[in-house]
């Protein structure tokens, strides 16, 4: 447990120090990498959820935007009773407020489904599809429920490590998608 909180806190210092300009660069070389690998599932038959960026995060707004223009069904996380809910997004703008934690996150009713593809963000992952996220474990607990959706990890290069510790009830995602690619 240790070892998880001091790479979470050395990582989240890397993260939070890329430069505004660094991180649109890095975050639009992602962004291509996830239109190749979505790009021809989009249909309203096909939901993505998402994730609202905070805190030096991958800025996955613009994959949004695209994925509602392209017809996709759209998805947001909120946070109830220490359990992730989802909710449909159809305007970023009028659909999106400010949650409890100061997030951003959806205003519609929570709906019982199960994402075609779920952007996770994490603080660092492995190359395995481990991940080390705030600490909450509220990803953990949701992705297990979650066991027919197509995980994907959402980080910057530097922020995928070999291995890393993880504990029985951490989910390992499908893959992780970076400014270099996709790790499977």
């Amino acid at each position: 447990m240790e070892e998880k909180v001091i790479l979470r806190r050395s990582f989240l210092a890397m993260r939070e120090a890329l430069s505004e300009e660094t991180r649109e660069q890095l975050s639009w070389q992602i962004e291509r990498w996830l239109e190749k690998l979505l790009g021809e599932k989009v249909s309203p038959e096909v939901s993505l959820m998402a994730y609202w960026p905070i805190r030096g995060e991958v800025d996955v707004l613009p994959l949004m935007k695209w994925w509602l223009k392209k017809g996709g069904r759209l998805f947001l996380p909120r946070v109830r009773s220490r359990e992730i809910e989802v909710a449909e997004v159809r305007d970023l703008g009028r659909d999106v407020v400010k949650g409890k934690y100061g997030i951003p996150e959806p205003v519609g009713e929570m709906i019982i489904c199960v994402p075609t593809f779920i952007l996770v963000p994490g603080v660092v992952f492995d190359e395995r599809g481990f991940r080390i996220g705030y600490g909450g474990g509220f990803y953990d607990r949701f992705l297990s429920r979650m066991t027919e959706s197509h995980t994907i990890g959402v980080a910057y290069r530097f922020q995928v490590l070999r291995a890393l510790p993880h504990d029985e009830h951490d989910v390992s995602l499908d893959r992780v998608v970076c400014e270099e690619g996709w790790l499977k």
